[in-house]
């Protein structure tokens, strides 16, 4: 048997500003009730990194999970988001993370 290849997702929110837990909570109940118990289990997708000022963050989980997960988002009330880039290292993902911030915060400096 094959073992899963580890994802990294960035992301920012582009409308609501969810705190972590209740993202999470959110998105665990979509998967679980969408594709069921056995592949919530199998592919549970791990928050790394959030920042609740730039609602920026970092989503970690399998290659095969990948298309599951992203269905989910356009299941979620609480929040809009948008996959900026997926990578496979968690370094290459907040490089492109802090960028990001960088992007969205002195976007909000300047407003």
């Amino acid at each position: 048997m094959k073992r899963a290849k580890v994802r990294y997702l960035v992301f920012d929110i582009h409308y609501g500003k969810p705190s972590p837990f209740s993202l999470m909570n959110e998105l665990n109940a979509i998967i679980a009730k969408l594709y069921g118990l056995l592949l919530y289990a199998k592919y549970k997708p791990q928050l790394v990194l959030f920042d609740e000022t730039t609602c920026t963050g970092i989503l970690r989980t399998t290659n095969e999970a990948l298309p599951y997960l992203r269905a989910s988002f356009l299941l979620l009330k609480s929040a809009y988001l948008h996959v900026h880039k997926v990578t496979g290292t968690a370094l290459k993902a907040k490089k492109l993370w802090k960028n990001l911030y960088a992007a969205k915060s002195s976007s909000l400096a300047n407003a």
